[in-house]
C-alpha cells in the first residue's frame, strides 16, 4: 500500500495523532485533534483537515487549515480566507508535498486566498516547495524568546526603555499572572473586541475561545496584567510543548 491522502479522522487514532504532532519538531497545537475540534465549534469556522497515512498505515503528516468567515453572506462570500497556523507537518518533502497538491484541490472555490503563517524560518527547498504551488514567500518577524534561562538572565536582555515602563507599572499597582480557567474568557472577549474593532481588524468570535477551553484546557494559559483586580491585559497562549 502506498501513501495516501484521507480527510477523515476516523481514520487515525486521536493518540496517534496527538503524539504525532507533540514529537515532530515542527508541531503545535494548531495540528492537534483538539484545535481540529475547536475549528468544529467554532461560529464562522471551517476546518480543512488532511492525514496522510504512510504504507505501514502510521501517520504521516498533517495538514490543518481553518477557512475564516466574516459574518452576512455578502461578506461571507468575499471575504473567506483559509490560514495554516504553523503550517502542515510531515515526515518529508514527498509527504508535505502530496498533502500540498490535494490541498489546493480541496481549498478551490472556497476561500480568495490562503496564508501560512509558519512559527520557523523555512529553508530554500520549502519556499521552492511552496513556490510549485503558487505560493510567495514574504520574509516576517518571528520573536522568541528563551524562557529556560534565569529571570536575572531575562531581566539582562531587556531595553532599558522596556524596564522602565515595568518598574513604574509596579510602583503604580499594577500585578501580572499566569493562571487557567474559562472565567476570563468574557473579560478578554470584551478587551478584544474593544481594540480590534476600534482598529477595524477581524477577530474571531467568542465561540473560538470558549472551544479552545474546552478542546485545549490542559495547554490554554491566561495571561494577565491587572490594577485593584481589573484585568487592563489578558493575552491568551498555549504552554510549551518542547
Amino acid at each position: 500500500m502506498e501513501m495516501r491522502i484521507t480527510d477523515d479522522p476516523s481514520e487515525v487514532q486521536r493518540s496517534e495523532w496527538e503524539n504525532y504532532v507533540l514529537n515532530h519538531s515542527e508541531g503545535t497545537p494548531f495540528q492537534s485533534p483538539g484545535m481540529y475540534e475547536a475549528y468544529l465549534a467554532t461560529k464562522n469556522y471551517e476546518p480543512l483537515l488532511l492525514l496522510a497515512i504512510n504504507s505501514s498505515g502510521h501517520l504521516s503528516g498533517v495538514l490543518l487549515a481553518v477557512i475564516q468567515k466574516e459574518p452576512g453572506m455578502i461578506k461571507r462570500h468575499l471575504s473567506s480566507r483559509s490560514v495554516f497556523f504553523g503550517g502542515p507537518v510531515a515526515d518529508d518533502m514527498e509527504t508535505l508535498a502530496a498533502l500540498l497538491g490535494r490541498y489546493m484541490k480541496a481549498i478551490r472555490g472556497r476561500a480568495i486566498y490562503t496564508q501560512v503563517r509558519n512559527f520557523s524560518v523555512p529553508d530554500d527547498a520549502m519556499i521552492s516547495l511552496y513556490k510549485d504551488f503558487g505560493f510567495v514567500f514574504e520574509d516576517h518577524l518571528n520573536i522568541k524568546v528563551d524562557l529556560t534561562i534565569s529571570p536575572a538572565g531575562l531581566w539582562k536582555g531587556i531595553k532599558s526603555n522596556r524596564k522602565t515602563g515595568i518598574n513604574k507599572a509596579r510602583n503604580q499597582g499594577f500585578t501580572f499572572s499566569v493562571i487557567k480557567g474559562d472565567h476570563l474568557i468574557e473579560p478578554f472577549y470584551g478587551l478584544l473586541r474593544s481594540t480590534y474593532g476600534r482598529n477595524g481588524l477581524p477577530f474571531p468570535d467568542i465561540s473560538y475561545f470558549r472551544a479552545l477551553s474546552v478542546c485545549l484546557n490542559s495547554e490554554l494559559l491566561w495571561f494577565v496584567l491587572d490594577k485593584e483586580s481589573v484585568p487592563g491585559i489578558i493575552l491568551a497562549s498555549f504552554m510549551s510543548r518542547g
